[in-house]
């Protein structure tokens, strides 16, 4: 009767910053950082020090300085197995917790149907918990009702405010107007929750997905939120969807419609939306937001927020791993300086990525690896434009 459908994985943007205390299994070394920021995009983390990140489906995490990685889990002799074990709880509920003052902070969602006035209806509910690395104790904080945290919407830390996507469900209704089933994703709310009281704060409706559907039928079931970044004050979201519908028979043949979309932003000061563009954007991070002029979206643009230069980017024939550090653009396992308008190799030992952030005179690489150790730091000095 009730049918999910699995978390879009559509685009992967980050930055780094943020406040993390973590503990090896093996060494119960506390990694405390004082920043109070992060960017969370699902399959890592990054942060000014540190980055959480998704191996295997367990949760590790790399120290910037000594580039170890260890298991977000400080229990002697783990097997990640247990109930209380933070790595296995990171693994049920396919996510990665957000760390602050020593505690991790996850979702747990729940669907189901109740009746109300003689018809079916959804009953969803959001559980926050937090993880105490300090006991290994696990307490519950808050309960949202009415709505599902979008786990594939990212979400961003400012201070001792985390900002996440919680969406109403889609749900599909008989002649009778009882719902029959649900996805995920589709339209949602901009909260916030305060890691300190634990007091959760609804932004209202991201965008108007009711009109959305009217003018696009096809997005009903396609619709996905995103944070892709934080400039100045405002967070920048991605709404992207689908105009035509995907048929088994698309998909079969490699055929599926392309993602439109647009950008809103959030801004921190006065809590009000606004609509930015109507272009499929990938990250807007340290002063530059990226985006798509095409239909097929390989013709990348970047402009500079504070001049309002824009720069013709490379071409990209895959956009999960784009991110934008220290004036470059990294994509594709390349990275495009965009002063200059140059392709640079990346010089590193392993197959690499993307970059996800700087440290110190470094870029922090991701490589591909048949290890947990995903991640090397390469002197920036090595770059040549």
């Amino acid at each position: 009767m009730k049918k999910n459908m699995s978390a879009k994985k559509i685009m992967l943007i980050f930055t780094s910053i943020c406040l993390i205390s973590a503990t090896s299994c093996n060494t119960q070394k506390d990694n405390n950082k004082n920043t109070n920021k992060a960017f969370n995009n699902l399959s890592e983390i990054r942060m000014d020090n540190s980055a959480i990140y998704n191996y295997d489906g367990s949760a590790y995490v790399i120290d910037y300085e000594s580039m170890e990685s260890s298991t977000l889990c400080n229990i002697p002799n783990c097997t990640h197995s247990s109930a209380d074990c933070i790595v296995n709880i990171c693994k049920i509920n396919n996510e990665l917790p957000i760390v602050y003052n020593s505690s991790a902070y996850y979702f747990v969602n729940s669907d189901s149907f109740a009746e109300k006035n003689g018809k079916s209806v959804l009953d969803l509910k959001t559980d926050i918990k937090k993880y105490d690395f300090n006991n290994n104790k696990i307490s519950h904080v808050t309960t949202i009702d009415g709505f599902n945290m979008d786990i594939s919407s990212g979400g961003y830390l400012i201070g001792s405010d985390y900002y996440f996507i919680n969406t109403y469900g889609n749900p599909r209704y008989d002649d009778a107007g009882n719902v029959t089933m649900t996805t995920n994703g589709g339209g949602g709310n901009l909260f916030s929750i305060n890691l300190e009281t634990g007091k959760v704060t609804d932004y209202g409706e991201v965008f108007d997905y009711e009109k959305l559907k009217e003018t696009y039928p096809a997005s009903a079931n396609s619709t996905s939120i995103q944070i892709t970044g934080k400039i100045d004050n405002n967070l920048f979201m991605n709404i992207h969807y689908q105009k035509e519908e995907c048929t088994i028979e698309m998909m079969q043949n490699g055929d599926v419609p392309p993602f439109s979309g647009e950008t809103y932003t959030f801004n921190l000061d006065t809590h009000k939306y606004e609509k930015y563009d109507d272009y499929f954007s990938t990250c807007s991070m340290n002063g530059y937001h990226t985006y798509f002029t095409d239909e097929d979206n390989t013709k990348l643009e970047i402009k500079n927020i504070k001049t309002g230069e824009i720069t013709k980017g490379p071409e990209i024939t895959g956009f999960n791993t784009i991110s934008v550090i220290d004036d470059k653009i990294w994509h594709d396992s390349t990275c495009f300086d965009i002063k200059t308008g140059n392709e640079i190799e990346i010089p590193s030992k392993l197959p690499p990525k993307t970059a996800i952030g700087e440290y110190k005179d470094y870029y922090i690489v991701q490589v591909e690896s048949n290890d947990q150790n995903m991640f090397e730091k390469i002197l920036k000095s090595k770059f040549n434009s």
